[in-house]
């Protein structure tokens, strides 16, 4: 699955900054993110723009605040509920930390996050794989994650706490809010816990729910690989520009997600042939689809199925519908609902 970052969190920066006041629409122009991309269901957020947006946002964001500290796994829980709720129910700290690893992917995959499992201890490393400048930031805030789903689980236990670059200001919160002193200008970015603490068994750990809640980790996760693709979200903008009803004719179409996309129709295409598809291809696919579905789902008659997808006649709708599919749209309805 190529790299990305769950929306979520350039949107919630982006709201905050608005908030304050900062002018948000520069910064998105900058990154060259849509509006599409920021807002639309569980979508993400390719490598580069998000480094890019990480780095552009970072003169108006201070790593350490009291903010990321107040309410943290409630916020948490609300942006990415199937997630967190996977971590806090777990048979144990350390089933759940594991469980923090192996579905990370919901969140971004961008940088990595590695155990290394002792005898005695177990250390989680975070690496920044994009821009040196980032530092510590992201780290950061996976460790307050990862020690914030350890305490759902045990109220006492010592760590040890390593970033790599300069303290950040107001560090004694991070000391404060870890119960120990951060190591600083270390050689890697890292949160160690002791595997007899992390072993501790859960009493409330409910079974039932912890295999419900893997089964549907798992068929997201098997989502966001088919979906990763440039054409995926493209099908996905063409249905979006249909339903809003923004179309006189296929080129509007186009012409509605080039300016949702802010890039030219010959970039658009440039990207879609890197996949061995084109624009023309996934129009017709995703009307076929859309037909198909309309068909069988709902009792819209011929007519207003072919305005609904944006066909200038019923007609028109029936030639397309027949040249694909090698059967007339009402046939096809009629073998469907029998079946």
């Amino acid at each position: 699955m190529p790299k990305s970052v769950s929306n979520v969190i350039m949107r919630n920066v982006l709201h905050k900054l608005k908030g304050d006041g900062v002018n948000t629409r520069s910064i998105i122009e900058y990154c060259g993110v849509s509006d599409y991309e920021i807002e639309r269901d569980n979508g993400r957020i390719a490598e580069h723009k998000h480094y890019r947006f990480m780095l552009k946002t970072k003169e108006y964001l201070q790593p350490v605040n009291d903010f990321i500290f107040d309410n943290f796994m409630a916020l948490s829980f609300q942006n990415h509920p199937d997630f967190f709720g996977i971590c806090l129910n777990e048979s144990s700290a350390k089933e759940a930390l594991d469980s923090y690893i192996r579905y990370r992917i919901m969140i971004g995959n961008c940088d990595d996050l590695i155990k290394h499992a002792g005898v005695e201890k177990s250390s989680f490393e975070y690496i920044n794989l994009g821009p040196k400048e980032l530092g510590a930031s992201q780290a950061i805030f996976n460790f307050i994650m990862l020690y914030s789903i350890v305490k759902n689980y045990s109220n006492s236990f010592n760590i040890n706490v390593r970033f790599v670059g300069k303290p950040p200001q107001k560090k004694h919160l991070l000391d404060v809010f870890f119960n120990t002193q951060c190591l600083w200008e270390q050689n890697n970015n890292s949160i160690v816990f002791n595997n007899q603490e992390l072993d501790r068994p859960r009493q409330d750990y409910n079974g039932s729910l912890n295999s419900m809640q893997k089964t549907r980790l798992n068929e997201l996760c098997r989502k966001l690989e088919s979906d990763s693709d440039y054409s995926s979200l493209i099908k996905e903008m063409i249905i979006h520009s249909i339903h809003l009803g923004r179309f006189d004719g296929d080129d509007s179409i186009l012409e509605d997600i080039c300016n949702n996309l802010s890039i030219s129709r010959w970039t658009l295409n440039r990207k879609l042939q890197n996949e061995n598809t084109s624009f023309i291809t996934l129009l017709k696919e995703t009307k076929i689809k859309m037909a198909c579905e309309l068909l069988i789902e709902s009792k819209y008659t011929m007519q207003e199925i072919s305005e609904s997808i944006g066909f200038s006649s019923q007609s028109v709708f029936s030639r397309f519908f027949k040249t694909n599919l090698s059967v007339s749209p009402l046939a096809f309805r009629d073998e469907h609902r029998t079946k």
